[in-house]
């Protein structure tokens, strides 16, 4: 389709090397016009929507916290917050390290899921549970944090062999998923749309981008399960 247009190429494409012989059904070395995969950009978009729930919904979700009864002091929300951050910058330098048994296909399907755990401890303990216990968030925050560090490099490890069309579509992902939340999101609120509306968007965006990417993304060779498990990233 579409949507959906890189194919495996097998053997000598280009002058390059014969890789029919790898156990990953998927590897290939796309020449330089081969279609793009564009349903890669709804990968990108919804792992920055939630990026962008995270940093521009910590006033509204600070005002649903102070709402349950005996929360815990704005100073201890704001600390909490701001894992998001460490997790962020430790898990791009040690995603290679920590999730060293996972190959950087894998890694961007646990940031995605990770992302969803992220929103659903928000939306779920905060905003429909009324917890007033303050670890919820600095949990959530972490794991978002790991979610946004371990993705960005592991994707584009996985995309490099699919071609520049491919990482250009996922790319234009990022501002859009941003701009969702960011924009559309507190249009949502104006009009009196419950904040865990947003949270379950993210959740349900990221749970489609991970069948999306596993189905609808091909597999290049530096990115797929037989690979070192660092790829392009080290």
């Amino acid at each position: 389709s579409w949507l959906c247009s890189s194919r495996p190429y097998r053997g000598r494409v280009g002058g390059q090397r014969d890789v029919s012989h790898k156990s990953d059904e998927y590897a290939f070395h796309p020449p330089a016009d081969a279609p793009p995969a564009r349903l890669v950009m709804l990968v990108t978009w919804s792992l920055f929507m939630g990026y962008a729930a995270l940093v521009t919904l910590q006033h509204r979700l600070k005002d649903e916290y102070d709402m349950i009864p005996h929360p815990q002091s704005s100073t201890a929300f704001t600390y909490a917050s701001q894992v998001n951050y460490i997790g962020n910058l430790i898990f791009r330098l040690a995603h290679n390290f920590v999730f060293a048994c996972l190959t950087p296909r894998g890694r961007v399907h646990l940031s995605l899921g990770a992302m969803v755990l992220a929103a659903s401890i928000l939306g779920g303990a905060i905003c429909i549970g009324r917890s007033p216990w303050i670890g919820w968030v600095t949990l959530a925050y972490f794991i978002g944090g790991v979610s946004v560090g371990t993705f960005e490099s592991n994707l584009l490890t996985c995309l490099t062999p699919l071609g520049h069309a491919t990482k250009k579509w996922a790319i234009l992902g990022m501002p859009l998923g941003f701009t969702t939340i960011s924009v559309f999101g507190f249009l949502l609120l104006l009009a009196g749309a419950p904040l865990v509306s947003l949270y379950t968007l993210v959740a349900a965006g990221c749970i489609t981008s991970m069948v999306v990417f596993a189905r609808c993304v091909p597999r290049g060779d530096d990115g797929g399960d037989n690979g070192d498990g660092g790829g392009g990233t080290r």
